[in-house]
């Protein structure tokens, strides 16, 4: 029996409007089940109505961690876990940002490693460090209308995946306006140099966390004070906020001729050349008759034009895809006639992630939920049914095609009752198994195909 096209309206109309209840910017706090306000204002949700997977528990170490790291979900069962964000427009360009803090929750003093994912893309890999501690955050323009956070169990990792936390933030389309949509960027640095402590949200509207600059291998530099950066306009490009640029660096030396290197904030531990994606933030903080300008220097050659902080405002530089390696010199690089060093407010630098893909087929993925809505024992799975490739749901196969098709159930002993659903939007299907189920009323004409094989 086919289910009506209205009632069908009426599933996705509620599960929208259930959705768009969702606050932006939205922070999810796994593991909780209360609402909450943090010390910077933002509002924690529980994670319930994202997730029908996993156990809930608080960390045992005594922790300084905001109370949302205090809590955890974790998953003992199942190859992949994900949580589900809805509402948000498809072509979006959003932040997502994952917080792992194991607080040796499970008494064994091992924390895990495993594999986090999204929207059928693999993200990374969570590795936490000594302090029991993990941060993963990107930026890109969503292609499937549900967004899904996963983690996933690896062949070489070990342990219980888990979750602290998980925000989502959007921003402006017109924000790093040179970033390829095909490419999600990773948050490799972001740093705010000469800041005191971190920069957040709300002093950054949209959220980014500006580190601090903290100098390596011995680097000697001047912290410099800008007390006009709060009256700055900073609705281009990509939105500074007033509390980055109230702050730079320059060489310890005042001479016009001295450089400022750069190259500790790069990922010295890769052995081969990575493009990455980089942003300069300069703002000019002396009305002096003295003059600065200067160039990004990439090794032995200028990748910019000349540049002359403004006083009052802010300049900002774009690399789009600058080839680093190990042994890459980074520096700011002073012009012939530049009476006064360089100076560099914030820098943020991004790796890219591999090309991404479209998801499974979307007339699937709205058949399959379909069929998860009528069964309470299949809503546990959610995130990309087919990808990525080898996390595909337990109960499904998928061809190998772009985008993937599903081409088979696996139904066969999970207690379902009540009447088919109809199969008809599958038209990909090739293979079935009901068995040892306790269906009910007529069998659906979308059984009936030549090409579709019962086991």
């Amino acid at each position: 029996m086919a289910v009506p096209v209205v009632l069908l309206s009426v599933i996705l109309a509620c599960f929208m409007a259930s959705a768009s209840a969702n606050v932006w910017p939205l922070s999810i706090d796994c593991g909780s089940n209360k609402t909450s306000v943090d010390a910077n204002g933002l509002k924690w949700v529980g994670d319930a109505g994202f997730i029908q997977s996993g156990q809930s528990t608080a960390v045992q170490n005594d922790s300084s961690f905001l109370p949302p790291y205090n809590t955890l979900r974790y998953f003992p069962t199942g190859k992949r876990n994900c949580y589900t964000v809805s509402g948000i427009p498809l072509g979006s360009k959003i932040l997502l940002r994952a917080i792992f803090n194991y607080g040796n929750y499970d008494g064994l003093e091992s924390p895990p490693t495993f594999d986090l994912q999204f929207d059928g893309n693999r993200w990374t890999e969570v590795v936490i460090d000594d302090s029991g501690f993990f941060k993963a955050e990107m930026m890109y323009v969503t292609r499937v209308e549900n967004v899904s956070v996963c983690v996933a169990r690896t062949k070489g990792g070990n342990g219980v995946p888990f979750m602290s936390s998980l925000e989502v933030r959007l921003l402006q389309r017109n924000m790093y306006a040179q970033m390829d949509p095909n490419y999600a960027l990773l948050v490799f640095n972001r740093l705010a140099f000469g800041a005191p402590s971190l920069v957040r949200y709300p002093d950054d509207s949209y959220d980014r966390l500006w580190f601090p600059f903290l100098p390596k291998n011995g680097q000697v530099m001047t912290k410099i004070v800008n007390n006009t950066a709060t009256s700055f306009a900073t609705n281009v490009p990509d939105y500074p906020p007033p509390a980055v640029l109230s702050h730079a660096i320059t060489p310890a030396s005042n001479s016009g001729n001295s450089q400022l290197p750069l190259t500790s904030f790069l990922d010295a531990s890769t052995p081969e050349t990575l493009p990455y994606y980089l942003n300069l933030y300069y703002s000019e903080v002396t009305q002096s008759n003295s003059n600065r300008s200067f160039f990004v220097y990439l090794d032995k050659g200028s990748i910019s034009g000349t540049i002359v902080p403004p006083y009052g405002s802010f300049h900002e530089f774009t690399c789009p895809n600058c080839s680093f390696s190990p042994t890459s010199n980074l520096a700011l690089v002073p012009t012939q006639n530049s009476t006064l060093p360089p100076i560099v407010n914030a820098m943020e630098l991004f790796k890219f992630s591999d090309a991404l893909v479209n998801g499974t087929s979307a007339a699937d993925v709205t058949a399959l939920k379909l069929i998860q809505s009528s069964y309470g024992q299949l809503q546990a799975w959610s995130g990309d049914p087919c990808l990525p490739l080898g996390y595909n749901w337990e109960w499904i196969n998928c061809s190998d095609s772009q985008p993937p098709r599903v081409t088979a159930l696996y139904m066969q002993g999970m207690e379902l009752t009540g009447t088919l659903p109809d199969f008809s939007a599958l038209t990909s299907l090739e293979a079935m198994n009901l068995a040892n189920n306790d269906f009910s009323g007529i069998i659906p004409p979308s059984l009936n195909r030549p090409n579709l094989n019962f086991e």
